[in-house]
């Protein structure tokens, strides 16, 4: 399953490249997930298409279009520390 990824994709965790690059490479592991299972172990339903998945200090919260098989990734937020 793949989808287009919005303005609150992946690239939003770019910013904390330099500052966190762990960080981001589990984001990235985490998003490219996704795409081969949309509902990972320790997500939780958000609403009825939605999902939320925390990895480390994300936060990420995709819908899931069965009929058009696409993911995709509505936001991404850090938590803070």
């Amino acid at each position: 399953m793949g989808g287009p990824v919005g303005a609150g994709g992946p690239q939003r965790g770019t910013g904390f490249l330099k500052d966190d690059p762990q960080g981001v490479d589990t984001l990235l592991q985490a998003t490219d997930g996704l795409t081969e299972s949309p509902r990972p172990e320790g997500s939780r339903a958000w609403g009825v298409h939605h999902r939320r998945l925390h990895r480390g200090p994300w936060r990420i919260l995709n819908r899931i279009d069965e009929e058009a098989r696409t993911l995709h990734i509505e936001h991404i937020g850090r938590t803070r520390e």
